[in-house]
């Protein structure tokens, strides 16, 4: 518990330290957002202050989101396409402006998909592709 929030706030400091060559608005405070390379996107959630937080660990490459979810479909690394791995960030409103998310630990497309069955919140889902 303590690595991961330790992780989480190297992270995020990382992040307000640098240009980003990747900083594309998803939803509310959430972008897909990349420092070095658009082969690192990964989902990020903006604090505000001109820095990020990361939610997704990269390679993020398809976002589809409506009021309650932000799903991510996600490989290890740019180049590992035989992999994906889905996330699942259930959005909390705290108020207009701020909200907060779950994140559920990265599930493969079969469980995802019986997952989905079961949660009538999903909707049709349509992803929005930003790999290259």
């Amino acid at each position: 518990m303590k690595f991961n929030l330790l992780a989480a706030l190297l992270w995020a400091t990382l992040l307000s330290c640098q240009d980003l060559v990747v900083q594309e608005h998803i939803v509310g405070r959430y972008y897909l957002i990349a420092t070095d390379s658009e082969e690192e996107q990964t989902l990020g959630y903006a604090l505000g202050n001109g820095s990020f937080i990361g939610l997704v660990p990269g390679y993020v490459f398809a976002v589809a989101y409506n009021k309650k979810y932000i799903v991510v479909k996600q490989r290890p690394s740019y180049d590992d396409k035989g992999i994906v791995n889905y996330y699942t960030i259930e959005c909390q409103y705290v108020d207009a402006s701020h909200m907060k998310a779950v994140n559920s630990p990265p599930s493969t497309e079969t469980v995802f998909n019986s997952n989905k069955a079961h949660l009538e919140a999903f909707g049709r889902l349509k992803f929005q592709d930003f790999s290259n």
